[in-house]
């Protein structure tokens, strides 16, 4: 699970099929299903998701963008997402503070803990 290894690994396996197009049959009749392990990369590990499916892509298999949810549930996306069709999640406000500095000293303050 750890997912800077799992992200290079897809990336591999992408340069093992983009080298020579003669392995992918080779890594796809596998004994360890290797599909099976690159959805499964796909779906639980935020961190290596797009090597994943560009793996799957290049191995010549379908694969559906997923979406987690807030509850962590994965759900197959339905349709491409074009920018500007979901409104952002961030705040377009600038609340501006006359104590800026004593803000962060406080936030130091809470995170530092008990000394």
């Amino acid at each position: 699970n750890c997912v800077p290894v799992l992200r290079q690994g897809c990336l591999a396996i992408r340069n093992l099929v983009s080298r020579n197009k003669e392995n992918i049959p080779k890594l796809l009749d596998s004994s360890d299903n290797l599909e099976l392990v690159l959805r499964d990369v796909a779906g639980k590990q935020q961190g290596s998701v797009d090597e994943a499916y560009a793996a799957l892509r290049d191995l010549g298999l379908s694969a559906k963008l997923i979406t987690i949810g807030d509850d962590g549930a994965a759900a197959p996306q339905s349709s491409v997402a074009m920018f500007g069709d979901t409104k952002p999640r961030f705040r377009p406000v600038f609340d501006e503070s006359d104590d800026m500095e004593g803000r962060i000293q406080n936030h130091i303050d809470v995170n530092r803990g008990p000394t």
